[in-house]
């Protein structure tokens, strides 16, 4: 029986399949149109797209930490065997670089066992080299005197070439040209007119002048011996007036001399008159007492004046005798100074004269011996040349045949018995012996090594445990070293621990500098997290010279976990995947498009980087994709609510099928879709598409024709 009610509502279903059917047979002729373009009629489109343009911006992403500054290495030295401490080079707080020593100990016996070590190993490379003393040098040898003796016997048996005896020949006559040019310089050498003899008789020449005083030299002498005496007879002639007696200084004195005389006998003639007055009336006397005293003190003075004059004529004549007697010293010892110096003149005159006669006899002997030397040679080297070529012409001799051929034998012997020794077993024993007494010196040298106590790196002594003559074990620890080299800890929660890795960029500031920006890396990413915090540990080494760490110190941390300075970026809808690889719809300048492959980086999940296939600049479609193929038309659209409509259509088709499998034939398909197409097939497209996911919102249309961008341009 009809049922109405089930047949409206099978209505639905029939025309849904049906519109499924029709939109499957239309596009399926669309790609076969595609396929043979020229079995089918090609139906021009315009397809209304969003589009964006390919931009060059900057990347930059970092995340904020805080960390503290700590020393990498902070160890114990301990020594690697026990002994006695012999010296000390380090205390607390110094500074010390990777290898400085910081103790020694007692080697004595570490130094005897070395020393005996090598002493078994010279023995034993000795013995080596007994048995087995042949060198890559031997060997050539060894090669080289068969090659020659191989070559003489040839020789001998082959005879000369015509090229060996021209040469022979060629040689023989340059022998003697040589010889008869050696023997003309040799006689030109010994003739007078030589330079050799003209020097020698040149300096002959000189000598004898120089002998008979009639040389420059020897003039120089005789005239300063004539001013020599010149000046002495006259420095002698006025020491001679002056000291004589009667010089004026002589008559001077005796004059002052009679002067005083006469003076003294004045003075005591007219004391007697007083005495004989006084004697005769001494009333009288006294009367005339004034006049006797005043006429007395008037001779006394002229006594003491006469005095006087003959001190200073005494000391007149004495400085005229001194100065003239030094007058006479130094004449003497400047004309005696004069003479040594003519006199050495002279001599040295004689001197060079006889060593430039000597030299010249030396110069002209010793050409001439080696005149005589270039013609011995030359001799000898034309009597070896006459010789070779004697040999040469003379035919093989039987006893040379066979010397040469035991000379070949005996070599071909010699180069094989040194390169197969006869006792290889031996010589791998001895070889052993060898390896072994190296290992025992290498040992002992290690021994010695182990004493002497170096820091294994940079960093400062906080802590010293021996002093010198302490006895140590190997346990026991020596020193405790910080190291200088400083690192920033930071704990990174699980959130950012993927962006951070080994070779980071970062940066950091101190408490005591907020001011200043320091550089530093990421040196080392803890592999665990803290149990307890659940973050994990990341050490940053400073890469700033400049900057000055205390340990313990706080430090706030940038670091870079993305830095691209010119990233080409595109709007992520712009990229669809038809055939497992990305591929943007690229916008010529004549508004057509065509599909290009191309290479993605980073993402922020509305934008995309494209490391190739892309130009800065370029258009690629950002909405509208799902129904455009390479060739196609498109007309850029403005409309914000076409824009608004297309993103919703894309989150819709999200829900649906993978776009890997429904894009591919709706891109070929497209390409021969009409422009504009009657309600049922738009009725048929609606039905085959798939639904739309819970709570995404209508589709708009817009153009033309506004396909379903569902699956959108990345087919995500």
């Amino acid at each position: 029986m009809f049922n109405v009610k089930k047949f409206f509502v099978r209505i639905p279903i029939i025309l849904a399949v049906g519109g499924a059917a029709t939109y499957a047979v239309f596009h399926m002729s669309e790609w076969v149109a595609n396929k043979n373009p020229a079995s089918q009629f090609q139906i021009n489109k315009v397809v209304a797209v969003s589009a964006a343009a390919a931009e060059t911006k900057p990347i930059r992403q970092s995340v904020p930490l805080t960390g503290v500054v700590q020393s990498k290495d902070n160890i114990d030295i301990t020594p690697t065997t026990g002994g006695t401490v012999t010296a000390l080079q380090v205390d607390v707080g110094q500074q010390v670089k990777a290898g400085d020593v910081l103790a020694v100990l007692d080697s004595t016996v570490q130094q005897s066992n070395l020393a005996e070590a090598q002493a078994n190993l010279k023995s034993a490379i000795g013995k080596l080299n007994q048995q087995n003393h042949v060198s890559d040098d031997q060997i050539d040898i060894a090669q080289q005197n068969v090659q020659l003796s191989q070559i003489k016997l040839d020789q001998l048996l082959n005879g000369p070439s015509e090229q060996d005896i021209a040469k022979a020949k060629m040689q023989v006559e340059n022998a003697q040209k040589v010889l008869d040019s050696n023997k003309q310089y040799e006689q030109m050498e010994s003739q007078g007119d030589s330079t050799y003899v003209l020097a020698i008789r040149k300096a002959q020449q000189t000598l004898q002048a120089v002998k008979e005083g009639t040389d420059p030299t020897s003039a120089t002498y005789r005239n300063t011996q004539s001013k020599v005496v010149a000046d002495l007879d006259s420095s002698r002639q006025n020491l001679d007036s002056v000291t004589a007696t009667g010089s004026s200084f002589a008559q001077a004195v005796r004059n002052a001399e009679d002067d005083l005389r006469g003076a003294q006998q004045a003075l005591a003639s007219y004391q007697q008159i007083k005495a004989q007055a006084e004697a005769a009336d001494p009333k009288v006397a006294e009367k005339n007492a004034l006049t006797y005293d005043s006429q007395l003190a008037n001779l006394q003075k002229a006594v003491v004046s006469a005095q006087d004059d003959l001190a200073v004529a005494n000391a007149n004549w004495t400085k005229a005798v001194s100065s003239a007697t030094q007058s006479y010293n130094s004449t003497q010892y400047t004309s005696q100074a004069a003479m040594d110096l003519a006199l050495r003149q002279k001599e040295q005159a004689l001197q060079n004269a006889q060593n430039a006669l000597d030299t010249a006899r030396a110069n002209m002997m010793e050409a001439v011996q080696k005149a005589h030397q270039s013609v011995v040679t030359s001799e000898n080297n034309l009597s070896v040349a006459q010789m070779n070529l004697q040999t040469l012409l003379a035919p093989p001799d039987e006893y040379d045949v066979a010397t040469a051929k035991a000379n070949l034998a005996k070599a071909q012997s010699q180069l094989n018995l040194i390169i197969n020794p006869d006792d290889e077993g031996n010589l791998e024993s001895l070889q052993a012996a060898v390896d072994a007494a190296q290992a025992r010196v290498n040992q002992a040298q290690e021994a010695v090594n182990r004493m002497t106590i170096t820091a294994p790196f940079s960093g400062t002594v906080t802590a010293r445990n021996v002093s010198v003559g302490s006895t140590i074990q190997q346990s026991r620890a020596m020193f405790t070293i910080m190291s200088d080299h400083l690192t920033i800890s930071a704990q990174v929660d699980q959130q950012h621990l993927g962006a951070i890795r080994s070779g980071n960029a970062a940066s950091f500031t101190l408490a005591s500098a907020p001011d200043q920006t320091f550089n530093a890396k990421v040196e080392q990413v803890s592999p665990t997290a803290n149990v307890q915090t659940l973050t994990f540990n990341v050490l940053f080494a400073p890469t700033d010279k400049t900057v000055t760490l205390i340990p313990g110190e706080t430090v706030s941390l940038e670091v870079v976990t993305r830095n691209i300075p010119k990233a080409l970026m595109i709007p992520t809808s712009a990229i669809v995947n038809l055939n497992g690889h990305p591929q943007v719809f690229v916008i010529n300048d004549k508004s057509v498009v065509s599909l290009k492959d191309i290479d993605i980086g980073y993402s922020d999940g509305a934008e995309t980087q494209v490391t190739k296939g892309l130009k800065e600049g370029q258009n690629v479609v950002t909405m509208g994709q799902t129904f455009l193929g390479t060739g196609d038309k498109v007309q850029i659209s403005t409309d914000a609510d076409t824009t608004e409509g297309d993103a919703e259509g894309e989150e819709e088709d999200g829900a649906g099928k993978p776009a890997a499998e429904e894009a591919k034939p709706k891109a070929a398909d497209n390409a021969a879709k009409p422009e504009a197409a009657d309600d049922k097939a738009k009725a048929a497209d609606d039905a085959a598409k798939p639904k739309a996911a819970p709570g995404a919102k209508p589709k708009a249309q817009s153009g033309q024709q506004k396909p379903n961008q569902g699956k959108g341009a990345n087919g995500q």
